[in-house]
């Protein structure tokens, strides 16, 4: 079964969202970027893509919004993200909706305004940087979650064939803070001692 994802935004965020999602062969992957040049290389890099503003409401219904499994915005200002973010929520109340935001204050109005996670990406990268210098090998091992998109296309099928629905899912075990229940399709909670375990 295919599960459609949208992913508003093709800048440095958007598009590593977007490198390990396609590594998992049963996600179809749907960019929109307000700059022609971002959805040329989205398009070259395998997604469907389209060059346009995640504002544009008609736009969002035309590339499946309405239906969309799940949805990442990842617009580069905050203020845009929420208002993305609101205008994703009124087209399609059952989607999975992550926003990425760089300011704090803002993480509160993503929620409120539909945004199933926001994810503060400033605070994320601290807690990377933080955790290799406990565990030095960690952003290697981040990174080889990443090495879908730098496979040959024979390389990669096989790949994705035989890690469907893993790849993504593993990789969050390396980005969970101790205490902090985030959702891997509802599997997934960390608990207190920093361990992940499986919920039911």
């Amino acid at each position: 079964m295919t599960e459609h994802v949208v992913v508003v935004g093709y800048g440095a965020t958007g598009r590593s969202a977007v490198e390990l999602l396609a590594a998992d062969a049963t996600i179809e992957l749907t960019v929109i970027d307000i700059a022609l040049d971002r959805a040329v290389l989205a398009a070259s890099e395998g997604s469907t893509a389209v060059a346009g503003s995640g504002l544009d409401a008609d736009l969002l219904e035309r590339v499946g919004i309405v239906d969309a499994d799940r949805v990442i915005v990842a617009v580069g200002d905050d203020e845009a993200a929420v208002r993305v973010t609101s205008l994703v929520r009124g087209l399609n109340p059952t989607a999975t909706v992550c926003t990425a935001i760089r300011e704090v204050g803002w993480e509160p109005v993503a929620v409120y305004l539909g945004a199933d996670q926001a994810v503060n990406v400033s605070r994320l990268c601290g807690v990377v940087l933080g955790c290799s210098v406990v565990e030095p090998d960690l952003p290697s091992r981040i990174a080889d979650f990443s090495t879908a998109g730098h496979r040959s296309s024979s390389e990669n099928d096989r790949h994705a064939k035989a890690n469907a629905g893993t790849h993504w899912r593993n990789a969050l075990r390396w980005f969970l803070l101790p205490g902090e229940k985030v959702a891997c399709c509802g599997e997934m909670a960390m608990c207190s001692n920093g361990c992940v375990r499986r919920i039911g």
